[in-house]
């Protein structure tokens, strides 16, 4: 065959085969929608197109908590500025779009992953990716499961149980709201300004001073406990939340999951 018409042919042969489509963002999950990411608010907040989101089924530390920085950094580093997929599940009681960001990076997962944030419970429990990613990272000592600055040995104190449904309305039985923490060592432990918190950004309730365990010794903290903040309302999810006990540095002494 002739240069040319061989030419003629590779070049019809070409125009006739299949080439692999772009690879996008939106559709990867149903659902998913495109947002340009204007500013990172916090961990687990950023603003886009005049609208505030918040990161589903996660929750990353409050200014002056510890880690908050680097929770902050990380989201930042990842979105700002970027066109992100977002699939939006919803609302939250500021009016925030609750949103899962799938790309350019899983970023929700990838804050727990990195010791960044928790995982909070939703209706059926926590998501099991996140629970594992927040088990991996507590076990590394990342982020906010390190030593968060802060030098010394962190006492083995332990919370033992949860009591978040006592019988009746929960805003008539603040009292039996309870959460039990022990010394489980063989030296006394000062309490003073630790601190007892759930999963969301609300609840904190700090150990007045002179609040010392004694080997073995155990408290008891109930909702109705002056030093609470905002206090004089229930504390823990009847459907499941997370107790945690953090020392004066910071650092997450226990926690305890139900």
């Amino acid at each position: 065959m002739p240069p040319l018409r061989c030419l003629a042919l590779l070049v019809i042969l070409a125009a006739c085969t299949p080439t692999a489509a772009p690879t996008t963002t939106t559709g990867h999950t149903p659902g998913t929608v495109q947002v340009r990411v204007d500013r990172v608010i916090d961990g687990d907040t950023f603003e886009a197109g005049g609208d505030r989101y918040r990161l589903e089924g996660i929750n990353a530390p409050d200014m002056g908590e510890c880690a908050y920085e680097e929770a902050r950094d990380r989201l930042a580093e990842a979105i700002e500025g970027a066109t992100i997929g977002i699939v939006p599940t919803g609302t939250d009681q500021f009016g925030r779009t609750l949103a899962v960001v799938e790309s350019p990076t899983r970023a929700n997962l990838d804050l727990v992953a990195s010791g960044l944030a928790i995982a909070t419970t939703a209706d059926g429990g926590v998501p099991s990716e996140l629970l594992s990613a927040e088990e991996e990272a507590r076990d590394a000592g990342l982020g906010m499961w390190g030593d968060c600055g802060a030098t010394g040995e962190i006492p083995p104190v332990s919370i033992i149980g949860v009591d978040a449904n006592p019988p009746g309305p929960d805003e008539d039985a603040l009292d039996g709201e309870t959460v039990t923490i022990r010394n489980d060592g063989g030296s006394p432990v000062d309490l003073s300004g630790w601190m007892l918190r759930d999963e969301s950004s609300v609840h904190r309730f700090t150990f007045p001073e002179g609040t010392v365990l004694a080997p073995g010794e155990s408290i008891t903290v109930t909702s109705a406990d002056r030093g609470w903040s905002p206090g004089d309302s229930p504390v823990w999810n009847n459907g499941g939340d997370m107790a945690l006990l953090l020392d004066g540095d910071g650092r997450v002494v226990d926690r305890f999951r139900y």
